[in-house]
């Protein structure tokens, strides 16, 4: 195993550093994809079956990025009356954001993945290094099945060459550390993606015999001792910390949070976000005050009765906030602002608003 010469962070401190990075790029591949798969699907099984099969997979998007909360009849009467690229790709107001991805299996199998290849963490339950290891070679294999399998002559809705880099960039790099992390040789492909630079410049600082690039062996590839060498000389790379969460609890992107995996399994399979502020106070039921869940910024508050709606209406906002007890318990509630998102299954947080007793 190969430990870097700097100190790690916490997982926590990672996260957070990785919520102000993030940007949905990979779950924008993941929109083009759905597309331009479509638009092959149509030639295939004709357009009635698919246009009606993108509808509902617009719908599912739709109610996970929502808090799980359907879209109104009347708006969805509109879209089964146009074709689904009215939706999918012409109409702004309707389009899927990126950030409904994030919720689907897939859309959290790439936060994961980028989690680990950018930042070094791996948030999944695991009871040894092997069994977490093994769950990161899985989501890998996963994105590599994918990104190798891409036709090269498939174009984009606008026409374009389809891109893929995020996501090929991404697999490159969770590939590259994971290989760094239990001592195997990388190649120069996975170091560059690691390292977030163009393969040309690497290239010409290793052939060029540049101090600033790291030894290469006879075929090519680059030690395990080498690469991380190299990489802690740079200032944008995160040290591996992942195995910290073996046998800890940590929240997780896969639907449960450490602790309470048993009961927090949903049955139907329905996720949402919920906010964690930087104290660590999540936006759960249990925060209902007699009048409701008191959401919004300072002196534009308002009380939603429903859970799902004030979560729904945090969701929306540029800065999501909300009102929680002091920690004095000197009765009084402070505002607090989300600082990351954690995916939890949908019917423990029913079960939470069942049992929950307003304050």
């Amino acid at each position: 195993m190969v430990q870097p010469n700097i100190p790690p962070s916490s997982t926590k401190d990672s996260e957070a550093r990785w919520a102000n990075d993030f940007t949905f790029s990979e779950q924008a591949c993941l929109v083009d994809l759905v597309i331009t798969t479509a638009d092959w699907l149509e030639r295939l099984m004709g357009r009635e079956t698919v246009d009606a099969a993108l509808k509902e997979l617009w719908r599912s998007a739709y109610r996970v990025g929502h808090c799980g909360n359907e879209i109104n009849q009347a708006e969805w009467d509109k879209i089964c009356s146009q074709p689904w690229r009215d939706t999918w790709v012409n109409d702004d107001t309707n389009n899927p954001t990126d950030e409904w991805f994030a919720g689907l299996p897939s859309g959290a199998r790439l936060i994961r993945l980028n989690q680990f290849a950018f930042h070094g963490f791996f948030l999944a339950k695991a009871e040894s290094e092997a069994d977490l290891q093994a769950k990161i070679e899985d989501d890998i294999a996963w994105l590599a099945a994918i990104v190798e399998r891409i036709p090269t002559q498939w174009t984009n809705q606008h026409g374009e060459p389809l891109s893929v880099d995020d996501l090929r960039q991404t697999y490159l790099a969770a590939k590259g550390r994971l290989s760094i992390d239990i001592g195997r040789n990388i190649a120069i492909e996975e170091l560059a993606a690691l390292a977030e630079m163009k393969l040309k410049t690497l290239r010409n600082a290793i052939y060029g015999k540049s101090e600033s690039g790291p030894k290469t062996e006879g075929d090519g590839m680059v030690t395990a001792t080498a690469a991380i060498e190299w990489l802690t000389l740079r200032d944008n790379f995160r040290p591996s910390i992942w195995r910290e969460s073996i046998g800890n609890s940590v929240a997780v992107f896969d639907g449960e949070e450490a602790g309470n995996a048993e009961s927090e399994t949903d049955a139907t399979g329905e996720y949402v976000f919920i906010p964690v502020a930087q104290d660590g106070t999540e936006f759960r039921p249990s925060l209902r005050r007699a009048q409701g869940y008191q959401v919004g910024m300072k002196n534009n508050e308002q009380f939603i009765e429903d859970y799902f709606d004030a979560l729904d209406f945090l969701a929306h906002m540029k800065k999501p906030s909300w009102r929680r007890p002091n920690e004095e318990r000197s009765g009084r509630w402070g505002i607090v602002k989300a600082d990351r998102w954690i995916r939890l299954a949908k019917g423990l947080l029913v079960a939470e608003i069942a049992n929950a007793k307003p304050f």
